[in-house]
């Protein structure tokens, strides 16, 4: 019981010294937390991110559509990074998410070098899309390659 009693004595007087905080602490800030700009503030138990970090909820919000510096030929879809497709389809095609229906189309390499293709309908980002074994091989690609091309409406 003695032992009891001593141990809460001592455990109470353990906040009689400590400094009181006076506002958040940042032990990871380049700068003192009164000279960070009052655009964000925390409450009890929150941390904000840094600038530019990204989060939960800027991972949800829409992204602004690149802006290109010139304007795009007609018919120019975009631009997207392309993978293997299904190697059981045979012909040259591209699928991407930059058409909704089948069309004609053509796929041009930073090189400049060009093929005629089928541009099917796909899923995923627009920035992506899957190019058939015979589009790899007709413009000299190698399989694992992952070449940007523009996708052109014909």
């Amino acid at each position: 019981m003695r032992y009891v009693l001593i141990s809460l004595v001592v455990l109470a007087g353990c906040e009689m010294g400590a400094p009181k905080e006076t506002g958040p602490v940042c032990l990871d800030c380049p700068v003192p937390v009164e000279a960070a700009p009052e655009a964000a503030t925390a409450t009890a138990g929150e941390v904000l991110p840094a600038e530019g970090e990204v989060t939960a909820t800027s991972l949800d919000a829409p992204a602004a559509a690149p802006q290109s510096a010139t304007a795009a030929p007609s018919g120019a879809l975009g631009s997207a990074v392309a993978s293997l497709g299904d190697p059981t389809k045979a012909g040259n095609w591209v699928e991407t998410a930059l058409v909704t229906a089948p069309t004609k189309g053509r796929v041009t390499l930073a090189s400049g070098q060009s093929l005629d293709v089928d541009l099917l309908p796909g899923t995923g980002a627009p920035t992506s899309a899957r190019m058939s074994i015979g589009a790899f091989k007709a413009l000299d690609l190698k399989l694992t390659d992952l070449p940007e091309i523009t996708i052109t409406k014909l």
